[in-house]
């Protein structure tokens, strides 16, 4: 696009208005008049067109990708190169909607994404000014730009002790129960239980003898996230992406492999369990851009993944939303086969109104009464299903939408302490 530039104005109003003017009164100067526009004219023209050969010139660049963080501040920098005939050139992007620009300086633009997810810049805009100061141009020109956005886990309650350097010495945990390896036999001594007895060494030696179970210091975590249309329920999946990331950071600080599994109608990202920081960048590139699906979860063919692909004994953390009956029916019926080889817990974010009806404040109105009803109901229907859960061996939780990670952060180093796994 060309634009008359403020130059162009005052040469109108300073020189070709009065021009005009003469040829209007005065017929002897009309050719005077007709040879000055066509020279100014020419002047215009050959204007224009070296401005818009330099601004062919010129090249745009970026590095990609680019890392920034949801809701932090961040920067997008341009690497723009200029023709000898163009002095300077201003320079704007097409930025997505979920980005606020904050501040632009040159070729550094100060960016908020308020969105996670990959985002792709593909136009850059060019304006300059001509050599004789008559026209301004503004070119688009394409690029090619990546921007991965991924969550602050900073921002999240749980990041506070994760990331705490005052947290980082040793310290003594209490373990309650035993673990499942067998590290040793003894002698049997008064208070062994008749399962650590040895039955066949016992037999051979003539000698009751007893197992000493070894504590597993390394263990399998996976966190199994919910994409599919349940995702959209009291921003599930936002707080379900934060949680599984800083459970990655607890399991890493806990010497424990953390592994990741996504899922909607069908198994989308699988990062089997390891460990490092090269890992956890694994686990957050397979995550950070899954967003809500319109489709309903496929409970059978995820476990049947599951089955065939997680072998070794792990624990596994589902989190989704099971407010829906048949939904959960169909989880019931199917995690029975995961169940025989894995310990499961089950993780939904709470809604503020399913609680008891007799709880919190007095209704103000018939249309609360309506609603502490359903959410009573609402209620009641997952404390049932939390018990039909716990009778095929898994175990289910609400988890407060503020606290999610702290309290998963929680149940992992419960499972941990008690050696459940």
């Amino acid at each position: 696009m060309l634009a008359p530039a403020s130059r162009l104005l005052w040469v109108v109003f300073l020189l070709v208005v009065p021009a005009l003017t003469l040829a209007g009164t005065d017929s002897d100067a009309v050719i005077f008049v007709v040879i000055l526009l066509l020279a100014l004219t020419a002047a215009l023209g050959w204007d224009a067109y070296r401005l818009g050969e330099s601004l062919e010139q010129v090249r745009v660049s970026a590095e990609s990708p680019v890392s920034l963080y949801k809701d932090r501040l961040g920067v997008l920098a341009l690497s723009v190169v200029l023709p000898a005939s163009l002095r300077e050139a201003e320079t704007a992007l097409d930025l997505p909607g979920s980005f606020v620009l904050v501040a632009a300086e040159g070729t550094r633009f100060s960016v908020r994404p308020e969105s996670r997810g990959e985002f792709a810049v593909r136009r850059a805009f060019v304006s300059a000014g001509s050599a004789w100061g008559f026209w301004r141009r503004h070119d688009e020109k394409s690029l090619t730009l990546v921007v991965k956005v991924f969550p602050d886990l900073s921002k999240d309650p749980a990041s506070r002790k994760l990331f705490s350097t005052l947290q980082q010495g040793q310290r003594v945990q209490r373990l309650i129960g035993r673990g499942r390896e067998v590290e040793r036999l003894r002698e049997y001594a008064a208070g062994d239980s008749f399962d650590e007895v040895y039955w066949k060494a016992t037999a051979r030696r003539g000698a009751p003898v007893s197992k000493v179970f070894q504590v597993e210091r390394t263990q399998d975590i996976y966190a199994v996230v919910d994409g599919s249309r349940l995702g959209n329920r009291n921003q599930a999946l936002e707080r379900f992406v934060t949680a599984s990331l800083l459970l990655a950071v607890a399991a890493e600080k806990s010497s424990d492999h953390f592994g990741l599994l996504t899922f909607t109608d069908k198994v989308q990202q699988f990062v089997r369990a390891a460990h490092g920081k090269g890992h956890f960048h694994r686990c957050r590139e397979a995550i950070f851009a899954l967003q809500p699906s319109s489709v309903s979860p496929d409970f059978a063919e995820l476990f049947a993944f599951v089955n065939l692909r997680i072998r070794k004994r792990a624990l596994l953390f589902f989190l989704t939303d099971l407010s829906d009956p048949l939904l959960a029916e169909t989880f019931s019926r199917d995690a029975v086969t995961v169940t025989r080889r894995h310990v499961v817990m089950v993780d939904q974010i709470a809604d503020a109104g399913d609680r008891p009806l007799f709880s919190g404040a007095l209704p103000e109105s018939e249309s609360d009464v309506q609603a502490r009803l359903a959410g009573h109901l609402q209620w009641a229907k997952l404390r049932e299903l939390e018990r039909s859960l716990r009778h095929i061996g898994v175990r289910m939780q609400l988890l407060k939408p503020e606290m999610a990670s702290a309290e998963l952060i929680g149940q992992y180093r419960t499972v941990k302490q008690r050696q459940l796994l």
